[in-house]
């Protein structure tokens, strides 16, 4: 067996996803945010403002601060951003 089938071997991705599963729960448990709270959590800390009007969905919507290197994954986007060619 060549070293690629060994890679992909169902017991090879079996064993990747539990040690996914595992930090993942390690994770929450340690109380770590996801990546997708974490960049809500930024965004509502950069551009929400109560009295502003409307809902922190709404102003995110609306931000136009493209130069911020997060805009791209605000939670509140209209579409996906594009992949990053390797």
């Amino acid at each position: 067996m060549s070293a690629t089938d060994q890679l992909h071997s169902p017991e090879a991705i079996a064993r990747s996803q539990a040690s996914k599963a595992g930090k993942a729960a390690a994770y929450r448990e340690a109380g770590v945010p996801t990546r997708a709270a974490a960049i809500e959590a930024f965004c509502v800390d950069c551009i929400y403002d109560p009295r502003a009007g409307g809902t922190c969905r709404a102003q995110i919507r609306a931000c136009e601060s493209k130069r911020c290197p997060l805009w791209p994954y605000r939670p509140a986007r209209t579409s996906k951003p594009a992949r990053r060619q390797r």
